[in-house]
């Protein structure tokens, strides 16, 4: 099933539920998407997916309405304002906070954007002509990043960024933007504890929970770590997760108020995604695969109401590029860690 929004309750239990659609590829089409992947849901039970392919955010009514929210379709760019004027380059993964404003990955612009409930756009966090880096300080003026795929925003009203290219985690509060947890000069590698001491290569996915405790994708070592309040990580699972059955490329994570974690799981050399589902310990009496692997991306999302929304799409993504990195199409090179600096994520894929 190709380019198509559908939720499940959570407790719906078994491997190959279909689940229910929500919003198929005719209507998403009618608005120019063809590979909707990030997700995120508002408290009105409105769902937001954005489509990096063709640099848009698509609007998703609970009865199934499609509408588009933000950028114009086939049309990559760097422009804030209103609705039919704002453009995005790539913009991967989403949030929403509790008056519903957005906040978006916009990673081809290697920056942070917030919308509006009216579709207006902003920039949050980042260098305003999309250059990349890895700098921290006040938000809109010092602050940069180097492509990042995935935010999520606690109780608090604070922006955590999955800084991929940097190998950190971030935080964008009111006005400043600073690192917590990974190597601030940008070095990869695999190291738990405090802040700074952290290690992650190439992380992806980030997502929180109600009492602010974050989960990360740590793609590059396919692990799954969990920061607490005080920003010290700690790990959950990887690289096995079980005898024979290991990780692949850790994408997506979302975690629900039962503080089960979801992981998207992309396998680069059968080109499929799978969705698994386990608990914090981290034991294989706690998992199991929820979607099974036969379709090739999928995003992710868990509402305020406890509904898990899903992405699924075979489209396939074209390269895009910024004034300073580019990201393919291929993520077989995110195998291991790596201890150099990273200033660029051409080997960073989707």
């Amino acid at each position: 099933m190709a380019n198509v929004l559908l939720k499940h309750l959570l407790s719906y239990g078994s491997a190959g539920n279909a689940g229910l659609v929500v919003a198929d590829a005719a209507a998403l089409s009618a608005y120019g998407s063809e590979m909707v992947r990030g997700v995120c849901t508002d408290w009105s039970g409105n769902v937001y997916l954005t489509d990096e392919a063709k640099h848009i955010i698509v609007k998703v009514t609970e009865g199934g309405q499609v509408s588009l929210f933000a950028g114009i379709a086939n049309t990559s760019g760097l422009t804030n304002g209103a609705r039919g004027v704002a453009k995005f380059n790539a913009p991967t993964g989403i949030t929403c906070d509790r008056s519903g404003n957005l906040y978006v990955a916009d990673t081809g612009n290697n920056q942070i954007r917030k919308l509006d409930p009216n579709g207006n756009t902003c920039l949050l966090a980042g260098d305003d002509a999309g250059a990349s880096g890895r700098a921290n300080g006040a938000n809109v003026t010092v602050a940069t990043f180097n492509a990042p795929m995935d935010v999520t925003v606690d109780c608090s009203g604070n922006v955590y960024v999955a800084d991929t290219g940097n190998n950190n985690i971030r935080m964008i509060n009111a006005t400043t933007t600073y690192g917590v947890a990974g190597d601030l000069g940008g070095a990869a590698g695999d190291v738990l504890g405090q802040g700074l001491v952290a290690r992650f290569d190439h992380p992806m996915g980030i997502s929180c929970d109600r009492s602010g405790k974050m989960f990360v994708s740590d793609t590059g070592n396919k692990k799954i770590k969990a920061i607490r309040n005080d920003y010290t990580v700690f790990g959950i699972v990887g690289p096995t997760f079980r005898t024979g059955d290991n990780f692949h490329v850790l994408e997506y994570i979302e975690v629900d108020n039962s503080g089960f974690i979801y992981v998207v799981d992309y396998n680069d050399a059968t080109d499929l995604s799978r969705l698994i589902k386990m608990g914090q310990d981290g034991q294989e009496s706690t998992m199991e695969i929820i979607v099974e692997p036969d379709v090739t991306k999928i995003g992710i999302a868990v509402s305020p109401n406890q509904t898990l929304y899903v992405t699924q799409s075979e489209a396939e993504l074209e390269s895009w590029s910024s004034s300073s990195s580019s990201v393919s199409s291929s993520v077989s090179s995110i195998s291991s860690p790596s201890s150099s600096s990273v200033s660029s994520v051409s080997s960073v894929s989707r």
